[in-house]
């Protein structure tokens, strides 16, 4: 029974510093003075002027 809780409490572990790691890539700021480029795969698919903290898609974008 013991096992089982710790199992349980590693996956957990593992799963919230996963959840942190995508939502620390989600997140970027553009300088009030810069634009910003939003590439995927590569290719440019989206220009931003407005600055501020803006979200996209982790690691894809």
């Amino acid at each position: 029974m013991k096992q089982t809780v710790q199992v349980y409490i590693i996956i957990a572990i593992i799963a919230v510093v996963v959840l942190l790691i995508l939502a620390a890539n989600s997140f970027y700021v553009v300088d009030i003075k810069s634009q910003c480029v939003i590439t995927q795969f590569g290719r440019p698919v989206k220009v931003v002027i407005k600055p501020g903290l803006n979200i996209k898609t982790p690691f894809i974008q």
